[in-house]
């Protein structure tokens, strides 16, 4: 599956790598003005449609620590669908700058 978004503005939604669980909400990255690339992020999610993030598991940004909170700004502006469970999930997030 992929992300859902419009490529317009500062980033595009993140599109699922693993897992079951979809993006129901998704509004667009925050990315600010100095930085660019790809991270994969793993998320744990609520029952209740809520992300957090776990870790970052690859990609040019792996190690960004701006790029992580992005992510976690994204996460509590989005939501996921609901289950019964709790679960994991991969996402890949192109953040890239403005302009």
């Amino acid at each position: 599956g992929g992300g859902t978004g419009t490529g317009v503005g500062t980033g595009v939604a993140p599109r699922r790598v693993s897992g079951s669980r979809t993006i129901v909400t998704s509004g667009k990255l925050d990315a600010g003005e100095n930085i660019s690339g790809k991270v994969e992020a793993e998320i744990r999610v609520s029952a209740d449609g809520v992300g957090t993030l776990v870790r970052t598991v690859r990609g040019s940004l792996m190690s960004d620590g701006q790029a992580k909170d992005i992510i976690r700004d994204w996460l509590r502006r989005n939501k996921f669908n609901k289950t019964g469970e709790e679960s994991l999930v991969v996402y890949e997030f192109n953040i890239r700058t403005g302009g």
